[in-house]
C-alpha cells in the first residue's frame, strides 16, 4: 500500500519540526505519492495548512510538534479527526505516555495515525463501491429505507460496532437536519419487552427508516449522500478543503440534476487512485 512506502520516521520527525511554510513543502514533495488517496490536490496544500493550522491551537494543539501533528493528522485522517467515531481518543493515549519526552510521544502517535489510515484504506474500496451502487437510485425511485440499508452497509465496512449504528445515523441526520432547516426527527427507543410485544403479535418491528417522512426526492438524495459522505470523509467533511468543489456543486440548487452524478464521478475517481497509486 502505497500510504506505508512512506518513511514513517521521517513522518514523525515533520510532525515534531515543520511548522507553516516548511510542513507545506513537505506534504507538496515528500507526501505526493500519498496526495491522491486521501484525496488531496497539491493546489489545495497551502490553504489547507492554515485552515488546519487554525482548527490545532483552537483544539489546543498549538505548541511546538503538537501543532504540526494535528495538522499532518487532519490531512491524514481527515478534518476533525479528534471528534471522529472512529478515531476519538484513540490517540491520546501516545500523547500522554508516561517516561518519554514530547517528540518521542508524538512520533509515537504519528506512527499510530498511519496505521489508522492502513487500516481504513484495507476497506475503503469496498465503502466507495457500496457508495456508488446506492447512489444508482434515481431520486424518484430512492426510498427512506433504502437510504438505511446502504448506511448500514457502508458503517458495517468502515468497523462501527452493530449497536452503535443507529446513534451514529442519528448523529449524522440531526446534523443534515439542522443544516438544511428540517423539523427534527425523534425515535422511540424499543425496550426488550416492546420487541418482545411486537414479535408475539407476529408485528414487524419498526425500521429506523420509518421516522423518515416529509422529504422531497432531491432532500431524500442529498441526505443518502450526505450519510455516505460522512462515513467515507467523516463528519466534518463540508469543512473539507479538498472537497470544496464537489460541495460546490452539490449545494449549487441549479445543478440538482447532476448531483448524484457529480458525487459518483468523484467517488469513481478516488477509487481509481487508490488503486493506480499502490495495492489495495
Amino acid at each position: 500500500m502505497a500510504l506505508l512506502t512512506i518513511d514513517r520516521e521521517r513522518l514523525a520527525g515533520a510532525a515534531t519540526r515543520d511548522t507553516g511554510r516548511q510542513l507545506v513543502r513537505y506534504i507538496r514533495d515528500t507526501l505526493a505519492p500519498v496526495l491522491p488517496r486521501l484525496p488531496a490536490q497539491p493546489e489545495l496544500i497551502a490553504p489547507f495548512v492554515r485552515q488546519a493550522g487554525r482548527q490545532a491551537i483552537q483544539n489546543g494543539f498549538g505548541e511546538d510538534g503538537l501543532y504540526s501533528f494535528h495538522i499532518l493528522t487532519d490531512l491524514i485522517l481527515g478534518p476533525g479527526w479528534e471528534h471522529h467515531p472512529m478515531y476519538a481518543g484513540k490517540f491520546e493515549k501516545y500523547l500522554d505516555a508516561p517516561g518519554m519526552d514530547q517528540n518521542a510521544r508524538i512520533a509515537l502517535a504519528m506512527k499510530a495515525v498511519v496505521v489508522a489510515r492502513r487500516d481504513f484504506e484495507a476497506v475503503l474500496p469496498g465503502m466507495l463501491d457500496a457508495a456508488v451502487a446506492a447512489l444508482s437510485i434515481v431520486p424518484d425511485a430512492l426510498k427512506p429505507e433504502d437510504i438505511w440499508n446502504a448506511f448500514q452497509n457502508v458503517a458495517q465496512m468502515r468497523g462501527v460496532a452493530a449497536r452503535k449504528i443507529l446513534p451514529l445515523f442519528e448523529q449524522y441526520e440531526a446534523g443534515f437536519r439542522q443544516a438544511n432547516e428540517l423539523p427534527a426527527i425523534y425515535r422511540r427507543p424499543l425496550t426488550g419487552y416492546v420487541e418482545l410485544g411486537y414479535k408475539a403479535r407476529g408485528i414487524a418491528l419498526p425500521k429506523p427508516s420509518d421516522a423518515i417522512i416529509g422529504l422531497t426526492p432531491h432532500q431524500l438524495t442529498q441526505f443518502n449522500a450526505s450519510l455516505l459522505l460522512a462515513l467515507i470523509y467523516g463528519p466534518w467533511f463540508p469543512k473539507n478543503p479538498f472537497l470544496a468543489e464537489l460541495l460546490r456543486v452539490i449545494d449549487d440548487p441549479s445543478q440538482q440534476s447532476v448531483h448524484q452524478r457529480e458525487i459518483t464521478r468523484f467517488l469513481l475517481a478516488h477509487r481509481r487512485a487508490l488503486t493506480e497509486s499502490g495495492d489495495e
